[in-house]
């Protein structure tokens, strides 16, 4: 089931045609210390996109499956709502009542 779930991941950002990386924790022990302190928080993998942390492969599907991940992609949320297209007003948007960047998770 594990190896289900992580291929499962690598299909969806696959369809999507986007570029990713993988490493390998063994031997990076930089990698090591990060996923370590993001583990006692979140769980694997990590899915960041243009530097925001938006989840796992859970919210990648949400996502994926409202079309959403190309207007994440391409920063639409810097100009307007990704839900509903009108234009960027403030910090929420006002036909929505969400943030423009709902899909963001802090660290």
């Amino acid at each position: 089931v594990e190896f289900n779930f992580i291929f499962r991941i690598f299909y969806l950002l696959d369809a999507l045609k986007l570029k990713y990386f993988k490493f390998d924790l063994v031997d990076n022990q930089i990698a090591q210390g990060w996923v370590k302190e993001l583990l006692n928080k979140y769980p694997l993998p990590f899915v960041v996109i243009n530097g925001l942390y938006i989840g796992g492969q859970e919210e990648l599907q949400i996502l994926y499956e409202g079309e959403l991940v190309p207007a994440i992609v391409e920063k639409e949320y810097l100009k307007q709502c990704i839900i509903c297209k009108k234009p960027k007003e403030g910090e929420e948007c006002k036909e929505c009542n969400v943030p423009y960047d709902f899909f963001k998770i802090p660290l």
